[in-house]
This record gives structure tokens, C-alpha cells and sequence, in this order.
């Protein structure tokens, strides 16, 4: 019998990706858990042969959190499942410690080709990602960092307020905090995300995290 772990905070999905799971492996325990505290500690009590991950749940800081679920299940094989764009994101993932990356868009039949690659201890990519980490690895190319997983635990609590247009005395007054410390956490952050204003760094905020639209 084999437990396997959904983290994803929409219970359609996860239903979805259960359906999914159980056409695979047909005598299996599902889990569900929809925030990263959640699933850290279901992590703690309970031994699983595969963790389906959306990189968007509740108290996600992305990518980042692929290594810190790794140092309290180290066997278990993760494959992501998310919206987030597929290019920049599935390499990210495997260079932090995930077995496979299968977007939200893809398949019933591709996601379950999926989840057998992971549970037979195999990478599962697309094949125009794994060209790609090729072409960097050849090329001797870094990976792109995500701006957004560099700020500090304050600067993203500011930065989620800038995006909703607030203004930074406003920010300083929620957040209890001086209109000097406001505008220097400002500046980092802007200067981190690589835009000049508001406006560009909303663009540049939606363009990292923002799980891509379907048609």
C-alpha cells in the first residue's frame, strides 16, 4: 500500500489529481493538505512514496520550499504540479530537489505519465524543458534567479501591499512601522525586482508568481 501526498489548496484540483493518482496506483492511502504549514506537518508523522506540490499554496515561498519539505522527507519523491510558467519555473524545481514538473494545463494522460515517472525514481519534464536545461548546462548558463524569493520576510509583506496600490505612509501606519523604514524597504525591493516604480514592479511581480490563465 503505498501513501501518496496532494498539496494543493483547491479541492477541485486535489479530487482531480486523486482521480488521477488512483488510475496509477490502484492500492494507494491519499493525503490532502492545503497550506505548507499543514503539509510540513503531516510530513513529520507519516512516511510517503510521492508528494504531488503546487508551488502556490498558503505560506509557499516557491521553489524555496522544495529543499526545506527534502530535509523532513528525503526519500520522497516530488513532483510539482502548478500553474506558474513552466519555463522558468521546472528547472527551478529540479535544481532545488523535485523529481518531475507537470504543468496544470497538461493532460490526464501526460499527468499520469507523470506520477509514474516520479514513482518509478525517473525525471519527468517536458521535453522542450529538459532541452533547456541542457542548452544552460552546455552553455554553461546560470538559471534566472526568482526576484521575489530573494526579499526578506518584511520586504514581501510590503511588497504585497505596494502591488495593491497602497501608499507607503499607508504601509508604514498597517505594518506599525517608521515612513523611513517603509521607503528604505521600498527601495530594496524595487531595486531586487529590477524595475523602477510601482507599475513595472507589479508587471514583474505578476510575471513570477502569478499562475498563468487557460483558456
Amino acid at each position: 500500500m503505498k501513501n501518496i501526498l496532494i498539496v494543493d489548496d483547491h479541492p477541485i484540483i486535489r479530487m482531480s489529481l486523486e482521480t488521477i493518482v488512483r488510475k496509477v496506483v490502484k492500492e494507494c492511502r491519499v493525503f490532502h493538505c492545503s497550506t505548507l504549514q499543514e503539509t510540513k506537518s503531516i510530513l513529520l508523522k507519516h512516511r510517503f512514496d510521492l508528494m504531488i506540490l503546487d508551488l502556490s499554496i498558503p505560506g509557499s515561498v516557491g521553489t524555496s520550499m522544495i529543499p526545506a519539505l527534502r530535509k523532513l522527507s528525503s526519500n520522497t519523491p516530488i513532483l510539482v504540479c502548478s500553474g506558474r510558467d513552466e519555463d522558468f519555473n521546472a528547472p527551478h524545481c529540479i535544481t532545488m530537489g523535485a523529481n518531475g514538473y507537470v504543468p496544470k494545463t497538461a493532460s490526464n494522460e501526460e499527468t499520469e505519465t507523470a506520477v509514474r515517472h516520479v514513482l518509478e525514481n525517473k525525471t519527468y519534464l517536458r521535453p522542450h524543458v529538459q532541452a533547456q536545461i541542457m542548452e544552460n548546462f552546455l552553455h554553461r548558463k546560470p538559471l534566472l534567479p526568482n526576484p521575489v524569493e530573494s526579499l526578506t520576510p518584511r520586504e514581501k509583506e510590503v511588497l504585497e501591499l505596494l502591488i495593491t496600490g497602497i501608499w507607503t505612509k499607508e504601509i508604514a501606519k498597517q505594518l506599525n512601522l517608521k515612513f523611513s523604514t517603509v521607503s528604505t524597504h521600498k527601495a530594496r525591493i524595487l531595486e531586487k525586482m529590477g524595475v523602477e516604480n510601482t507599475v513595472e514592479l507589479y508587471k514583474k511581480f505578476e510575471e513570477y508568481t502569478s499562475e498563468l490563465k487557460t483558456t
